[in-house]
């Protein structure tokens, strides 16, 4: 096995989510700003997709279908556990009781979105 190191753009992306997401907290933009989670999330989903196809795939051994299918999996899996802890967290801890379908439904979209984008990227990239 060839040692990969890992790549920039993947750590810069989690450093800017980070960083947003730590400002977003601190301004209540999460709250005031009712779509603000959507890119979020796709952030978080490109981000996701990206690493779990990083982790699986050289751009030159994979297909297309695997390609998509690495990331969309890995991203609906991730985003699932993540809307069932955000569920836990504000049922049990009261933290406040956000979390309706339609909310869930739109997270996970963009978590998808974000999945799809990561793959789109990594096939380009592996033509070139």
């Amino acid at each position: 096995m060839t040692k990969r190191s890992f790549p920039k753009y993947l750590l810069l992306l989690i450093i800017f989510i980070a960083v947003t997401n730590a400002l977003a907290d601190e301004f209540s933009w999460y709250w005031r700003i009712p779509w603000f989670d959507m890119p979020m999330h796709f952030l978080g989903g490109l981000w996701i997709g990206l690493v779990s196809l990083w982790l699986c795939f050289t751009c030159d051994r994979a297909t297309n279908l695997k390609i998509f299918t690495v990331s969309v999996l890995s991203v609906v899996t991730i985003g699932a556990l993540w809307e069932v802890f955000e569920f836990n967290t504000d049922t049990f801890l009261a933290i406040s009781l956000q979390n309706d379908i339609l909310d869930t439904i739109s997270d996970m979209m963009f978590d998808i979105f974000g999945g799809v984008a990561a793959a789109v990227y990594f096939i380009f990239k592996k033509q070139q």
